[in-house]
Formats: C-alpha cells, structure tokens, sequence
C-alpha cells in the first residue's frame, strides 16, 4: 500500500537509494553500448529490401530506445557516452532512425508534475515541454533550477527521443505564457487565473481498465467507491477536507466516468500517455470535459509501480482535448486496497498540488531550534546536525496533508496565504521587526491565524507561526 500512516518520523535510507542508482545506470549504459555494436555489425544498409531484417533492427533498436530513456530519466549527463555513432545512424534504413536520440532544439511551454512515493518518503519531479500540441518529457541535470520557469514559454537544447529529452540548456523563449509561482514577495492578495482555487473545483474522474494482460481492480473498488471518496458530503472525502480547510471558500463537486478500458498496459512512467489517451477515450465515450479544470485519472497497477499518487503543480495550458487550462492528477490503485481502503488523503494531496502546492517538509537542526538561513541541507542518517546543517525531511510536516497525507492536517498558513486566497491580508500578521500577537486558533474562520516575520530581507526569508488546535473533522486526526 502507497499511502503513508501518521507517525513522529519518516526514515529514508538514502545511500541505499544512491547506490542502487548508481548500479543500475552503470548497467543501463553497458546494455545500450553492447545494443551499439550489435546494430553497428548487423544493420542492414538505407534502402535494403530484406523486410525481415528491418523488422530485426527496429525490434533492437526498440529496446535500445527504452534502455535510452530510462538512462535519460536517471542520469540525463550520461546520455552522449552511449549515443548511437551519427554516421551509423544516418545510414540505418528511414523507418529506423526515429527510433534513435537526436540533437534537440525546441521551444514550448513548461509544466511540472510531482510523482509521490509516500512509502519511502521520496519524490520526483517530472516535467513536460507542452509545443506543437504534444508533450514530451524533459530532464534536467542537477542544479539547472527550472524551477524559474514553470508554467513559461522556454528554449530547450539537448538529445532525447520522441518521448523524452536529457536538457543541457534551458533558458526563457522570447515570448512568455501564464507564468509559474513567484518568489515569496511580501504579502499581497493573488491573483485568480483561469483555473481558480476558489469556488466550486470541477473534477472529472476518469476510471480506467489496463489494457489486454494488465493488472485489474482489487474487489471493493468500483465507481461507486470513487464517487464516495471523491465526492461524499460527509467525511471523510476530498470537497469535506477542502470545504474545512478553506472555510468553505472552496469545494469539489464532479462525476465519475467509466470504467473505460485502455489500448494496452500503462506503466506510473507514462504520465503523459496515460493522460492523452484516458482523455481520449472519455471524449470518444462521450464525456464534455468543457466544464472541468481539474482531471483525476484512476488506474489498476501491480506493484511495480513506486508512486502512490502524481499531480500537475498548478494548471497545464490548453490542447485540442481540453481547450482551457486544466490539471491531471494520477491515482494508481494497488492490490492491497478493498472497498474501506481511504484515498480523502491521497486525493487531497494530489489534487492541492493541482492548486499549486508543494510539499510539506521539516527542517532539524538537532539540539537549535532553528539554524541559519544558508543551512546545508543533508539527508537522514548522513551527517551531523548544527546550526549550519539542518536534516530535510520530504512529506516531514505531519501538520498538513502536503506532509503526511493521511495525518489530516490543513495546508499551511503560507500555502492559504500566498497560493490559495483562503485567508485574507487581513487575518494575519506580518511583522519585520517582531512583537507581541494574539492569534485565533488556525481552525476557526476568521480572525488573525498566522504571523509572518521577516527573517531576511535579501532573500526574502520569512517564518510563519501558527496556532493549530484538533479542532474539525481532519485536524482531530492529528497526533504529537
């Protein structure tokens, strides 16, 4: 099961990840040098009309395609060691070579999808360039930062297939979109886009079947399932947890759809694919997605699947499938879940990133409250902490459900504040050189909740303070 359960400390054995990561892109690049040579030595020439010898090189390079792209997606630097040799690949038969990585020079908008694996305390970034009406995958090397850009018009050069491309340049396109979350600036009402967080969010819900051979849903999880976990009016569900945390600025109403049954088996890997086609099977099934900004796609997985739920960061811009901005979220099904198994949690996780929320992490400094403001950030069981040196723990907050889903906690005061327009400029302080302050409880609905103090101006460092109590039918789940 994917979901996480509320409890003091999330351990991450980190250098175990990093070593098997390591060992498995080693292996990756042997596997494709050793394909290398095979399709060097037994390519038939451009023009050959022997069809079973084409049908033998595309078979090869088809695998060699997934073994490229699954390096592009672990180790995107890596990329240009194994590429195929230009001069054997411009002499490989026309049918062959779109299986084969180019140079790559395109422009489009960029999106951000977060991948959630609650089990192991982890997660991963995807990101998509959205151009020509298609996505592709794009990753990035480490410390490239897009995070500048999302939601923007950008430049992307490097090498990739068609399905996903290792960037090793990025910069903004001369002409920009709707632009992604700012740096924390101080306080100012938001402005409400297309794809509001306030009101009634419409979520349509699109059950799906795995293709022939794929896995198939746990007894228990039907439609009817769905509706009640998506949209019950009484707790627990997604529009009773957002109607609480919002004090009824926001709700969820929708339908479920299907169950519609798949081309073939979808992997958590093909996001992109998984959404393009569940949408156009409820389309071609007959549903009007005109009405809905958010889309929640649900699916049976094996356990190979390491992400208990995905989520667009805010709103991807328009397609011919949805011609206004919309949000995906991805809610895989595992075998484990019955008919009582609770999702409010997962849904009001994966769908406040769809708001435009990241996660919940802490920061320990040890035996410091708080440390300085250019910490070093380490992983558990890594290293010591001190003032400078603080352990940052992914979904660490069990006060909010962008932490720990299943603990019940309200987004925070910053999240309400600054993305969700929950609580107004109003009902909280703001102070650059401290005081007194008496706060109503984080839970009621008016009032001063929160202050916010000016850490440092240069960077725009701020420290918020709330006062929670287990008020509610969420915030009483807390525990700690």
């Amino acid at each position: 099961m994917r979901t996480s359960a509320c409890r003091n400390l999330l351990v991450i054995i980190a250098l175990a990840f990093v070593s098997l990561a390591n060992a498995q892109e080693s292996q990756l690049s042997q596997s494709i040098l050793q394909l290398n040579q095979q399709v060097t030595v037994t390519r038939p020439a451009r023009g050959s009309n022997s069809a079973a010898a084409v049908q033998r090189l595309e078979n090869t390079l088809a695998n060699r395609q997934t073994l490229v792209e699954q390096l592009i997606r672990t180790n995107p630097t890596a990329v240009r060691q194994v590429r195929l040799d230009p001069t054997i690949t411009s002499a490989l038969p026309s049918a062959a070579t779109s299986l084969v990585e180019a140079d790559v020079k395109t422009t489009g908008i960029l999106e951000q999808t977060i991948a959630d694996d609650f089990e192991n305390g982890r997660s991963v970034n995807i990101w998509s360039l959205h151009s020509a009406d298609k996505r592709v995958e794009v990753v990035f090397p480490e410390g490239m930062q897009p995070e500048r850009l999302k939601g923007r018009a950008v430049e992307v050069n490097g090498v990739g297939t068609v399905n996903v491309v290792a960037v090793e340049s990025l910069q903004a396109a001369a002409t920009t979109s709707r632009s992604g979350a700012a740096a924390e600036a101080p306080a100012q009402a938001p402005s409400v886009n297309s794809c509001s967080t306030l009101g009634t969010e419409n979520v349509a819900v699109l059950m799906m079947n795995q293709g022939a051979g794929g896995t198939a849903y746990p007894a228990g999880i039907t439609p009817t399932y769905l509706q009640n976990q998506y949209f019950s009016s009484t707790p627990k569900s997604l529009p009773t947890y957002w109607n609480e945390t919002s004090s009824n600025l926001t709700s969820a109403s929708g339908q479920v759809f299907g169950p519609f049954t798949l081309d073939r088996v979808y992997s958590c890997s093909e996001t992109n694919a998984l959404a393009k086609k569940a949408i156009a099977l409820a389309l071609a099934g007959g549903v009007d997605l005109s009405g809905y900004s958010r889309v929640s796609i649900v699916f049976p997985t094996d356990n190979s699947c390491g992400f208990g739920g995905l989520g667009d960061i805010g709103c991807r811009s328009a397609d011919t499938q949805v011609t206004h901005p919309y949000s995906v979220s991805w809610i895989p099904i595992f075998s484990t879940y019955t008919g009582s198994t609770d999702l409010w949690g997962t849904l009001a996780h994966e769908l406040g990133h769809n708001l435009g929320l990241g996660h919940g992490n802490s920061l320990d400094f040890g035996n410091i409250p708080l440390g300085t403001i250019d910490y070093k950030p380490i992983q558990p069981n890594s290293g010591s902490t001190s003032a400078s040196t603080a352990v940052n723990l992914e979904y660490g907050d069990k006060f909010t459900v962008m932490g720990q889903s299943q603990c019940g906690g309200q987004y925070s005061a910053f999240a309400k504040t600054q993305y969700l327009n929950w609580i107004p400029l109003s009902d909280f302080y703001e102070t650059t050189s401290g005081g007194n302050f008496t706060l109503n409880p984080f839970e009621v609905t008016s009032g001063p909740r929160a202050v916010r103090i000016l850490r440092d101006a240069a960077t725009s460092s701020w420290l918020w303070l709330e006062y929670r109590q287990p008020q509610g039918a969420y915030h009483s789940l807390l525990q700690g």
